[in-house]
């Protein structure tokens, strides 16, 4: 039960100190409405910038919740989700703050229920009716059952005619207006599933059908971004689709052919690999004629080679393709797989994805052939994952000396300490690193002479200072450091490696970064200050200058007296 685990204590650890303030000043001002809780969830409205709708519930003992604000559709605990635990803290006689100390009142839900349950069937009736006229969800849902009575043809015909309401957007659906859309959208589908569970199925298959493809048009209408409504309908409808097809078995060759024309003229893969989800219900006959279809379509697709390389994305040839590589992947045809992929010979990915597949049936002389083919194509478009496959290939040869000229040339051309990782990991295979080290150093060393008296945004001294962090050399470390600009974000991770043994080296570091943190004006600095001035306090007592960190601390008082929040976190400190 939600009073169970409910408490401000607890909403304020959920939401952090600084989101609770703001949704209790909400509850203050009495911006939560339409409170109540059916089946243990508790629902209420607040108003903000906009009306926002919240839910709250127990699941596995701890408290969920949902918010149809930007906030709370990120899964955030909001001020929205605050304002409304302390509504309900007040109003059930819990400790909830400013408006807590009232007498404990009963549960409204449970007084309807008791109160709904002693009316007779006419009253009702008339409320229920009286209810229509005001909530549209209600009437829509009343009329989808009141036509389902009425036989299949004023089902369909009504279920079309109500799928079609939910889904008109009217115009532009901006993502503020998108829960109430959406909620719309999940009254058509929890009416479609009635019709599942009372078996008609039959009926479904084309509803469904009709609703998906309503919905993907709907698409391009909505600012879908917080949440995903859209792309959860989709599955959601498809799943439904696809059960649906499992119970009434309609013909497998019609039902080929929609899928087919569904999965490659859609475009939001609501029907993404039909082929493998309705193999079952497609059956031999329904198969032979989806697989007859797509080598149609596919016999119309030109291959494309670099020389006829299109800048455009093509999304037809695209579906195509991705139908063509499923049926060859479940024929277990590795060659048929092959031939798909070689149909596009654009880029030197292409070559790449060949050559994996390859490797991964343990094909390694077709993995190397398609390989060096790639390399040889893009001469001048070298690409690493490439020369990495390569040289893998290699290695598994024993030809260690062509790997590493694979491995060196992308540490020759962007010295860094992730192609450095790389030339260890391969040079320690083909057992050659103490060269391969040797050898990246001097390259870094005339990088750096070159540079000398330049400022760089990330000079080679900077590469060499990670790579002497990385072996844990921290005194190499602090030696290049001192050959160029090396950049912030280093120069405290060389702090945080020298300061146990030359503290004294370390505490400059930190002073100078402590200053620039505080005079960028915003809290996070700040708050970074104090982390830097917790690490500094213990080198000052360690250089045997304990009274330096309060003299320290008092210049940083007197300098920066105009930041308060900084001021606030130091007196802290």
């Amino acid at each position: 039960m939600l009073t169970d685990h409910l408490s401000s204590a607890k909403l304020k650890k959920l939401a952090g100190s600084a989101v609770f303030g703001r949704g209790e000043a909400y509850f203050n001002s009495s911006a939560v409405s339409r409170m109540k809780v059916a089946d243990d969830v508790l629902s209420a409205r607040v108003a903000g910038s906009y009306s926002y709708t919240v839910k709250l519930w127990v699941e596995d003992g701890e408290i969920e919740s949902e918010c149809s604000c930007p906030q709370g559709l990120d899964g955030n605990f909001c001020k929205h989700c605050v304002a409304v635990g302390l509504a309900w803290l007040a109003e059930s006689g819990g400790e909830a703050g400013a408006k807590s100390g009232r007498k404990k009142k009963s549960n409204p839900w449970l007084e309807i229920s008791d109160f709904v349950g002693l009316q007779d069937a006419p009253t009702l009736a008339a409320w229920l009716l009286e209810s229509a006229k005001r909530d549209d969800v209600l009437y829509e849902n009343l009329l989808l059952k009141a036509r389902r009575a009425a036989g299949p043809a004023s089902t369909i015909k009504g279920f079309r005619a109500a799928i079609d309401k939910a889904i008109n957007t009217g115009g532009y659906v901006d993502w503020h207006e998108m829960p109430s859309y959406a909620a719309s959208l999940d009254n058509i589908a929890a009416a479609l599933e009635e019709l599942l569970q009372q078996g008609q199925a039959d009926m479904l298959v084309e509803l469904a059908e009709y609703a998906i493809t309503r919905v993907e048009a709907a698409c391009e209408y909505v600012d879908d971004s917080n949440g995903g409504e859209m792309t959860d309908m989709l599955e959601r409808l498809g799943a439904l689709h696809h059960k649906a097809c499992a119970a009434s078995r309609p013909d497998p060759v019609a039902l080929a052919e929609r899928l087919f024309k569904y999965e490659t003229g859609g475009g939001f893969d609501a029907f993404y690999d039909s082929l493998r989800r309705y193999a079952k219900v497609l059956g031999k006959e329904g198969k032979a004629r989806f697989i007859q279809l797509a080598e149609e379509a596919w016999r119309k697709i030109e291959p494309i080679t670099q020389e006829k390389a299109r800048g455009e994305y093509d999304s037809q040839r695209w579906r195509i393709t991705r139908v063509m590589e499923a049926i060859a992947e479940l024929s277990g045809d590795v060659e048929a797989l092959v031939a798909v992929k070689s149909r596009d010979l654009s880029g030197v990915w292409n070559y790449l994805g060949i050559a994996e597949i390859y490797r991964s049936h343990r094909l390694h002389d077709q993995a190397l052939d398609w390989a060096e083919r790639g390399m040889k194509a893009f001469p001048d478009k070298p690409d690493n994952r490439l020369r990495d496959f390569l040289a893998e290939e290699y290695l598994r040869r024993k030809r260690g000396d062509e790997a590493m000229r694979l491995i060196w040339v992308q540490f020759a051309e962007r010295p860094g300490l992730d192609q450095y990782q790389k030339l260890k990991h391969f040079s320690d295979k083909a057992k050659c690193w103490t060269t391969y080290r040797q050898q990246a150093f001097e390259l870094l060393d005339k990088l750096i002479t070159s540079e000398s008296g330049k400022r760089n945004y990330y000079s080679s001294a900077a590469i060499l200072v990670e790579i002497h962090l990385w072996e844990k050399n921290a005194e190499a470390a602090w030696q290049a450091a001192q050959r160029g600009d090396i950049g912030d974000p280093l120069w405290l991770g060389l702090a945080i490696a020298r300061e146990v043994e030359h503290p004294g080296d370390a505490a400059p570091v930190y002073r100078r970064l402590i200053e620039k943190a505080v005079e960028q004006t915003n809290n996070t600095a700040y708050e970074e200050a104090i982390k830097l001035l917790k690490k500094l306090k213990p080198l000052f007592a360690r250089l045997q200058h304990p009274l330096e960190f309060g003299q320290y601390t008092a210049l940083l008082r007197a300098k920066y007296k105009a930041k308060r929040n900084f001021i606030k976190l130091l007196d802290k400190l």
